[in-house]
């Protein structure tokens, strides 16, 4: 090589050095808000976005997965995925953003956080971001619309199914590959599983109250559509809670105490029968094959005939109304192909929407995503508590009661009526 050869080598390479140089900085610049996007584009750097979630658990490690091969697909984007908390210190980590005009600009949200952060939120249009509303479950585009203005995507669903342990059902006279799928078949199980010791099911104690479940199938409801009245009391909500109190009182076929730990009671074998999210089904997988256990899942039995109903969580991803024109369209493009190309490999942590991957995941070789199929089919009935700006005092007063049923016998007319009289108070303050 000669020497101008060489010259000319070194003044590439440092060509190179220095573009790189001026992307970074150009990308540096446009997050802190010093330049614009497009003019970052212009220098050659990619715009960066911000995607904050609540996956502060397995799900995490899926989703960065997930971003990382989005970001390898594109050149003018680059997402930053965080899982800053989860609960209600997500939320406030979020509104306190919001306040200082800081929201990042694609957000994860559950349904009943939509309510709170709505004003900081971009209307999207599913035709316009190339997504075909036939090949998803109704819920993707029905649960986030919020005052008539649709304010995310729901990618997920996760509702709760039947864990049971089939060895019991074995040992018991059931035939394991038949678990139960109505309220005669359930009881009937319970009590024959409740024996040596164990009890054939437990009720979660707070969050996923199957009375939820019961009462939706029985075709109740939990407000009243202008969010004014509590129901908590109708024949459906009573006959709801007389069945989670008569597996206890009356059956004896259900752990009559507040359980801690459900799961731990399942792979310790104290109970033979649980309602859990999809999230549980990694664990059950490792359980099953690491230490010997025998879990298997079902879905969700059908209690009452009023309704196809599942209580269930959600995962909605939004724009921020407060990032510039560019980015937000960045950030709808982002979440579109989330949805498409990210379902697949999602359904390790949740049950997608996109209804197209249901066949691939019936075939697959991943066991993980093989069983959450029968989460994806049941998602299509998956219910949701109200939005409601008082629901979490109200949400607590219902919990007490359902509990005060359940496990202390308490009566079910008179102690829903109490706790639908103080909800309305509630309620009332608006």
């Amino acid at each position: 090589m000669t020497r101008r050869s060489e010259k000319l080598s070194l003044d590439r390479r440092e060509l190179v050095k220095r573009s790189a140089q001026l992307g970074v900085m150009s990308s540096a610049l446009a997050h802190a808000g010093l330049i614009d996007p497009a003019a970052a584009l212009a220098q050659g750097g990619a715009v960066e976005i911000e995607f904050s979630t609540f996956y502060t658990g397995a799900d995490g490690p899926i989703m960065q997965a997930i971003v990382d091969r989005f970001n390898q697909s594109r050149n003018d984007v680059r997402v930053n995925f965080t899982a800053p908390a989860h609960g209600t210190d997500f939320l406030t980590r979020l509104q306190t953003a919001a306040l200082s005009g800081n929201l990042p600009a694609v957000v994860a949200l559950h349904n009943y956080e939509i309510p709170p952060m709505a004003q900081f939120l971009a209307e999207l249009n599913p035709e316009d971001m190339g997504l075909d509303q036939s090949n998803f479950a109704d819920v993707a585009f029905g649960l986030p619309m919020y005052e008539d203005r649709l304010l995310g995507i729901t990618m997920s669903t996760g509702t709760m199914g039947l864990f049971y342990n089939k060895d019991h059902f074995e040992a018991a006279g059931l035939d394991p590959e038949s678990p139960p799928t109505n309220r005669e078949e359930f009881i009937a199980a319970a009590q024959a599983l409740t024996r040596d010791g164990r009890y054939g099911f437990v009720h979660d104690p707070e969050v996923w109250l199957p009375w939820y479940t019961f009462n939706w199938q029985a075709g109740g409801e939990l407000l009243s559509e202008d969010g004014t009245e509590a129901l908590f009391n109708t024949p459906e909500a009573i006959e709801a809670a007389q069945l989670s109190q008569d597996l206890v009182q009356e059956y004896g076929a259900a752990l009559p105490q507040v359980a801690e730990d459900m799961s731990g009671l399942l792979y310790a074998g104290n109970v033979s029968m649980v309602f859990m999210g999809p999230w549980n089904l990694n664990a059950v997988l490792t359980f099953n094959e690491e230490e010997g256990g025998n879990i298997g899942w079902a879905k969700y039995p059908q209690f009452f005939e009023a309704e196809q109903a599942v209580h269930s969580t959600s995962h909605i991803y939004c724009v921020s109304n407060q990032a510039d024109e560019q980015t937000q369209q960045l950030g709808r493009e982002f979440i579109a192909w989330l949805l498409q190309e990210g379902s697949l490999e999602w359904a390790q942590a949740q049950a997608p929407t996109n209804l197209t991957v249901l066949g691939q995941m019936e075939q697959t070789d991943n066991p993980l995503v093989a069983a959450m199929a029968l989460w994806v089919e049941q998602g299509q009935h998956a219910r949701f508590p109200p939005y409601h700006p008082g629901w979490g005092e109200v949400s607590r007063l219902l919990t007490e009661a359902i509990q005060l049923i359940t496990y202390q016998g308490a009566g079910v007319q008179e102690t829903l009526d109490r706790a639908t009289a103080q909800a309305n108070e509630i309620l009332a303050r608006g």
